[in-house]
């Protein structure tokens, strides 16, 4: 989204191998038949609770229905919460969750040791 629409069905055009886009100019842009998802093989979604805050969740549903059943999905989301969570039990089979500890604390170290000057 934002950008010109007429640059990025060119350069999908002349074949691309990954394809990064807002829900609204994919569903846009397979409305045109720009892009066919049906021999994709993997499926990302991004900041997957703000899609969900921003209303966005039918046009999520309508995009994952377009790929192939036999896919790799992954789903991004700063906060897994039960309204994220119908999606993953939705589109992954045998999730693996990741979940990184929202606390982090620099390393007290680094490993490093003081630049010496040569004489």
């Amino acid at each position: 989204g934002g950008a010109s629409r007429f640059k990025q069905t060119e350069a999908m055009r002349r074949a691309a191998d990954i394809v990064i886009g807002t829900p609204g100019r994919v569903s846009d842009l397979m409305a045109t038949r720009h892009i066919v998802l049906r021999g994709t093989q993997r499926f990302v979604l991004d900041e997957a609770d703000r899609m969900l805050d921003m209303g966005f969740i039918d046009t999520v549903r309508q995009i994952a229905s377009a790929f192939p059943d036999q896919r790799q999905t992954a789903l991004f989301s700063a906060t897994i919460e039960s309204s994220v969570a119908h999606l993953v039990h939705q589109y992954v089979e045998d999730p693996v969750r990741v979940e990184i500890g929202a606390t982090t604390r620099p390393a007290e170290r680094t490993g490093t040791s003081p630049v010496r000057s040569a004489r």
